[in-house]
């Protein structure tokens, strides 16, 4: 698991440099992270999640609860890793 936390936040502090030049993001920042409070934004995340951990993201599962911080993505992707 600490692999993909590793990997989300790596993904989310480029962007956060990108887009505010930020580049540490806490795990738990309840605040939605850098760059996913957009549709281009999610759309980004979601296909890094996609790629580099190999899994597939339904539409459905884009909720607010799923991407409120690094540590609530992390957890996501965990689970669907266990299916």
């Amino acid at each position: 698991m600490s692999d993909v936390v590793a990997g989300v936040r790596q993904f989310i502090e480029a962007k956060s440099a990108e887009l505010s030049g930020e580049t540490k993001v806490a795990d738990d920042d309840s605040s939605s992270p850098p760059g996913s409070s957009t549709s281009m934004g999610i759309f980004e995340l979601v296909t890094f999640l996609e790629d580099r951990f190999g899994v597939q993201i339904r539409d459905e599962e884009i909720l607010k609860r799923n991407f409120e911080s690094i540590q609530c993505i992390a957890d996501f992707v965990g689970r669907k890793l266990q299916r």
